[in-house]
């Protein structure tokens, strides 16, 4: 508590804090509560925690909400996360899993939905601040790439609307199917990268 506080930090455990001792329980308890102000950075830990375990908890709160007339509207994903133990954090960017392993064991399963995956084979006690650099940087550069490929999609679909193919292959039969291949090859190097002279 003393070191949470000493770096404005919030702690928060995610998992089954039910089955532990109470007297564990109210420490966990107390802790949250005393650094809830805390914003430089929030330390989540997890501590008997599965995320099968965590959704099917949070499906059987918002059951029981259902039945106490709390819950009137339709069950929506942001209803279930709402109800899931990371309701307070906003769900990873990036997931690190080391030790050579690739698969998520049961980890964040509903939240890493969208997280980009970096797999290493450093093991866990000897990731550093280094190892932890490259991964962002690995993100950082494929985020950057995704961008550049993503802007090069949206401008040959314009392009393509611009000539607007499909009319032209509809109306012009053979001609216009040749047109058109003409023009699927070329919105396919835009997307890829290759340069390819666009068509008058």
């Amino acid at each position: 508590l003393k070191t949470a506080l000493e770096n404005d930090a919030r702690v928060l455990m995610i998992g089954e804090r039910s089955r532990f001792p109470q007297d564990i329980i109210d420490g966990i308890n107390e802790l949250e509560d005393k650094t809830k102000q805390n914003a430089k950075i929030t330390f989540t830990i997890a501590i008997n925690y599965g995320g099968r375990d965590e959704i099917t908890r949070a499906v059987n709160k918002i059951v029981q909400e259902a039945k106490d007339g709390v819950l009137t509207q339709p069950v929506t994903e942001q209803t279930i996360a709402e109800h899931l133990d990371t309701k307070l954090i906003p769900d990873p960017d990036l997931l690190i899993r080391t030790s050579g392993e690739q698969r998520l064991s049961n980890y964040l399963i509903w939240q890493s939905a969208y997280a980009e995956l970096y797999f290493t084979d450093v093991l866990w006690p000897d990731f550093s601040k280094e190892d932890l650099i490259e991964a962002e940087r690995l993100l950082m550069e494929y985020k950057a790439g995704k961008a550049s490929v993503d802007q090069r999609i949206i401008n040959a679909q314009e392009w393509w609307k611009l000539h607007n193919w499909p009319q032209i292959q509809n109306e012009r039969g053979t001609q216009g199917a040749t047109q058109a291949k003409s023009a699927t090859a070329w919105l396919w190097n835009c997307i890829v990268g290759k340069h390819a002279e666009a068509m008058d």
